[in-house]
């Protein structure tokens, strides 16, 4: 090998490794792919020199693996270069980046799925709960963009395997922000028609002077089209409860496909009366104090009727 042949090495050695750095990838990330080189070495040298000698080659070999491993990132790719070339060496460290990738689309993955959930509730209230999970999110972004970057420059020659990390990049976006719509459909369907039955209830509890009736309308000028359904929880049992302080609305977005259900309620917004615009956060509280409440009642009959 000529001075100008070493120092041509040199320098692939260092471009490879500064791309495998940029990747983010550590010792651990290659010690397969040197164990791997390795054993590719020992076939080889038991092929060529001494037939039938499998195990103490193979022993020769992986200890000299451990003993790169045991060095540095500069020493494993310089290692992968030396017995797989150049091009050989790029595609171990373009696998083990690919793996990395990988592992923040999971993430990205995972975060995005919960965002999402959390921005489809409406549960704004709940925001500083959800600040690490979208931190995360612009984590697991950044984490991706970084590796696309470098995984660029370490497969810009291997025409055939460029772009691998683009696409999974891509697929994983798809997976990370798709919405079943079918399935939210049906399950909104659901939840409109059970919405209907309990409204029926509060309306035939209405008629005794028991509870409010349930009122539809278009009061929510940021989602003009899908009316609100307001409900009022009843007071069954004419005294004072946690519920006169804290409110006995709740209130469901209907989609124009399910109104339809609710027209007999519907009224004008000018008329309907002042929605609190409570969270579901609060709207949930609100009906757990008065299931304990039904809960706590029903209890207390029960054991007058047991004396």
């Amino acid at each position: 090998m000529t001075n100008t042949d070493l120092v041509q090495l040199t320098e692939q050695c260092a471009r490879l490794t500064a791309a495998a750095q940029r990747c983010g990838l550590q010792i651990e990330d290659l010690d397969e792919a040197v164990h791997e080189a390795a054993a590719g070495n020992a076939a080889r040298y038991n092929n060529e020199r001494h037939p039938g000698d499998d195990d103490a080659t193979h022993d020769m070999f992986s200890q000299q693996a451990s003993n790169i491993n045991n060095g540095s990132l500069d020493d494993q790719v310089q290692f992968l270069i030396d017995q797989l070339g150049v091009a050989g060496a790029q595609v171990m460290v373009s696998d083990a980046a690919l793996d990395k990738l990988d592992d923040a689309l999971a993430q990205m993955i995972g975060t995005a799925t919960a965002v999402r959930t959390w921005l489809h509730a409406r549960d704004f209230e709940a925001a500083p709960a959800w600040t690490p999970v979208v931190a995360g999110l612009a984590e697991a972004l950044a984490r991706c963009y970084r590796t696309l970057a470098a995984l660029g420059t370490v497969e810009a020659d291997l025409h055939a395997r460029a772009g691998r990390g683009r696409r999974r990049f891509l697929s994983a976006l798809l997976k990370a922000f798709r919405f079943d719509t079918d399935r939210v459909g049906e399950l909104y369907c659901d939840r409109a028609y059970l919405a209907a039955v309990i409204a029926a209830l509060l309306d035939a509890l209405a008629r005794l002077g028991l509870a409010r009736p349930p009122l539809l309308c278009a009061n929510d000028p940021n989602w003009p089209d899908h009316a609100v359904l307001h409900l009022w929880l009843p007071n069954l049992f004419g005294e004072s409860d946690q519920l006169d302080a804290v409110g006995r609305s709740f209130t469901l977005h209907i989609h124009p496909r399910d109104q339809w259900l609710f027209e007999k309620w519907r009224v004008d917004a000018a008329v309907a009366p002042r929605w609190d615009q409570a969270s579901k956060t609060t709207e949930r509280h609100r009906i757990s104090l008065w299931v304990a409440a039904l809960r706590t009642h029903r209890a207390t009959r029960h054991r007058h009727a047991s004396r």
